[in-house]
């Protein structure tokens, strides 16, 4: 009796289980891990000049425990805007935000639909997009619209193929928004002659946002069994970016490419993709990459060694202006 009569104590005095309350979307909780997140491994802080405990005290006070997601994505999208980086991106169910002005500060300076009517003869496709075929009897030209997929340079691979015999060639990245270094790396080794470093990168590694690993130096050198060694005009725009800068960093290296058009978006930061507590997902860029002389492409871009812009009459005439001056200065160096 003594222990039944403990049991029923026992029970009696025990509380009833309340279970935590879930606030995984918790509009404070959710905007401070931002915050925090960007704070802990953003790498363009001290490059860009940026104070972000300042844009904290900007856009905290706006965030509101009841507010609702559609604004609290505004408010985030707003403050990340500040960083001026086409590699931070934020994605909820309903919306997606990146910041573009790189893209849109200087002309389009293409139109590929004018490539294939007006240039381009024996034009052929690759399974993974890849545009190829002569602008030129003895000229071949390659667009790679993206370095995104898997094993592409096989589609390279078969575009020089299908080109043949060449004294010259046009590689056009414009409008090739990136990828994976995957693609990029191989391709160029396509096209190289022999190894040389092509740029220098560095990973935040620390709290403080001045905390990077030693400067890492990555070279480009011969790859693949299908190569060409002649002259190279390789084609770039504003909207030419990441991993097809990364591609443009190569072939600088290489003394018969030259590069015609405008220069280069301006972000190499290779971001990482992460996840907020109410499922929103956001990317942070994590290195910083540099020419072999040490000089951030982050926010200017590479400039090309002959800039030429597609001007409005140009467009009103069907042309293509920086192809045509490619073409001219490849057949000059036969």
């Amino acid at each position: 009796m003594v222990v039944v009569a403990l049991a029923l104590s026992l029970v009696a005095c025990a509380e009833p289980f309340v279970s935590e309350p879930d606030n995984r979307d918790d509009p404070v909780r959710n905007f401070d891990q931002l915050w925090t997140e960007f704070d802990g491994y953003y790498s363009f802080f001290e490059l860009k000049q940026i104070d972000w405990a300042a844009l904290y005290r900007t856009y905290r006070p706006r965030v509101t425990p009841m507010m609702a997601p559609a604004a609290l994505f505004a408010v985030m999208a707003e403050m990340l805007d500040n960083l001026h980086d086409g590699h931070v991106s934020l994605h909820a169910r309903f919306a997606d935000h990146y910041y573009t002005a790189l893209f849109t500060r200087a002309p389009r300076n293409f139109d590929f639909t004018t490539v294939a009517t007006r240039y381009l003869t024996a034009e052929n496709q690759t399974e993974r997009g890849l545009r190829y075929g002569f602008v030129a009897t003895d000229v071949g030209y390659i667009w790679i619209p993206s370095f995104g997929g898997d094993n592409l340079a096989d589609d390279f691979d078969h575009a020089l193929e299908g080109l043949g015999s060449l004294r010259g060639l046009i590689v056009d990245v414009r409008d090739n928004e990136g990828g994976s270094n995957s693609n990029s790396t191989p391709m160029a080794g396509r096209l190289a002659d022999a190894t040389r470093a092509y740029r220098l990168i560095q990973y935040r590694n620390g709290p403080e946002h001045d905390d990077f690993t030693p400067l890492r130096t990555d070279s480009i050198g011969p790859q693949g069994s299908v190569r060409f060694a002649g002259p190279v005009a390789l084609l770039t725009n504003r909207r030419t970016f990441s991993a097809a800068e990364d591609f443009a960093l190569a072939l600088r290296t290489m003394p018969h490419v030259f590069s015609v058009g405008d220069t280069t978006g301006g972000g190499a930061g290779n971001p990482i993709a992460r996840e907020l507590l109410n499922g929103w997902s956001y990317r942070i860029p994590r290195w910083i990459a540099y020419t072999p002389d040490t000089v951030s492409i982050e926010g200017v871009g590479l400039a090309p060694d002959t800039t030429v812009w597609i001007t409005t009459d140009d467009e009103a005439q069907n042309r293509d202006s920086i192809l045509e001056v490619a073409l001219a200065m490849i057949q000059k160096r036969f």
